[in-house]
């Protein structure tokens, strides 16, 4: 069995000054001498050494390692320079501790392991010396020694090598605004990075560069123009922004007002309609739309025919919106045999008018009847006739100053007929 022996012949820790150093990122190596004994027997030729640095005399994790291959040794003596295969890392002598060497032949580590003096230690003042003003930062807002950086809300800190990042993690940030809107008449805007807001331009607007005028092709027109000829027209009057106190007296002639829908119109031709004198028969019926309040004006007639007549004969004829009603009484009109004229066909013209107040909107259905008046004799009804006439209460209210004027009560929407 091979027995290798390590004998501290001669140590000599130094700093090497290769050979002046400017600053603290030129190589640091410390000159290290030992002796190998196999076996009794001094050790000759190339042998590959392993050096670690440890922080405990035993076990633990080693802080640096390297293998210097092929080292001369002659008659047991060898000399290296630690730091010449692996560079000691910059704070392996500055931070507190102990630190240990450990030397391996073979694989096989020797033991014990040496103990640093002060002699490594001078790496890190040496590199403290060699600190120029301006090249280092010694204090921040003030702080010196050791200072910690938080990363606060929304904040990534990072490190890769000598380098630390301080970066956003994209959140909606500490403030209040999370995001600019384009309103009404803008384009543009977001939720994210530097954002811009126009002027949109469109229909009636021009946009340009520091400019925002009106599109005149769109507003001729719609729009007056100071002294303009003719400058109002229709399209540019909105429907109802014209009321009475907008207009002068007389400003508007009657041939300038629109004619409103307010005319209806029946009859009904062919056979004559025979009469009974029990209940009124529709002679002819029309149905009238109207846009507002107003007056509705009704007129009806039809060609008589009495014959059979020996005793009393007539009909009365009435305006009315029930079917199969009584007479009306001051409403019907009437044409009468009171006595026995002749037993031949007799023929008379009949009208009947009435005037109603409508509410509207809305449609209203009037009909033309007439009814046989006595038992005796025949009585007919040849092409009735009915006209409905609307007039807007706007165009001036109906005043009724006729003191004997007819009754119209019983029919909501009857009122006294003119006179």
């Amino acid at each position: 069995m091979k027995q290798i022996i390590f004998n501290l012949f001669c140590i000599v820790l130094a700093l090497a000054i290769i050979p002046t150093l400017v600053n603290a990122q030129a190589p640091q190596l410390i000159n290290y001498q030992g002796n190998l004994i196999e076996n009794g027997t001094p050790v000759n030729g190339a042998v590959d050494i392993t050096f670690s640095v440890f922080d405990v005399a035993t076990a633990g994790t080693s802080l640096w390692t390297e293998t210097q291959s092929g080292v001369n040794v002659a008659n047991g003596v060898f000399q290296v320079l630690l730091g010449s295969a692996t560079a000691f890392p910059p704070n392996l002598f500055t931070v507190d501790g102990e630190r240990y060497l450990e030397v391996s032949v073979g694989g096989t580590a020797l033991t014990p392991r040496y103990q640093f003096t002060s002699t490594a230690y001078a790496l890190s003042a040496q590199m403290a010396e060699e600190v120029k003003p301006g090249e280092v930062v010694t204090s921040l807002n003030n702080l010196e020694d050791d200072i910690t950086l938080a990363a606060g809300s929304n904040v990534n800190i990072t490190e890769a090598g000598n380098i630390i990042t301080i970066s956003s993690t994209g959140g909606t940030g500490g403030g209040d605004i999370t995001a600019v809107a384009a309103g009404d008449g803008l384009t543009g805007g977001g939720d994210t990075g530097d954002v811009t807001l126009d002027v949109g331009a469109g229909t009636g607007i021009n946009v340009a560069a520091n400019a925002v005028s009106l599109n005149t092709t769109f507003t001729d027109g719609r729009y007056i123009n100071t002294n303009e000829p003719n400058s109002v027209s229709s399209a540019m009057i909105q429907d109802g922004q014209v009321g009475n106190d907008d207009i002068a007296e007389d400003a508007v002639s009657a041939n300038k007002i629109i004619d409103e829908p307010g005319l209806a119109y029946g009859h009904t031709a062919g056979s004559s309609i025979s009469l009974t004198d029990t209940e009124h028969t529709d002679l002819v019926t029309v149905t009238i739309s109207i846009p507002q309040s107003g007056y509705i004006l009704l007129t009806g007639r039809g060609m008589v025919e009495l014959s059979g007549t020996t005793l009393v004969n007539g009909i009365r004829m009435q305006i009315d919106t029930t079917a199969a009603g009584g007479d009306q009484q001051g409403i019907y009109s009437y044409v009468l045999f009171n006595e026995y004229a002749s037993e031949s066909g007799h023929y008379f013209d009949c009208s009947a008018q009435r005037t109603y107040i409508v509410d509207g909107p809305a449609e209203y259905t009037f009909r033309l009847e007439a009814r046989k008046f006595g038992t005796n004799g025949t009585a007919r009804i040849y092409w009735p006739v009915l006209t409905a006439q609307y007039f807007p209460t706007a165009y001036g209210n109906v005043v009724v100053t006729s003191s004997n004027s007819p009754s119209s009560a019983g029919d909501p929407n009857a009122v006294k007929p003119t006179q």
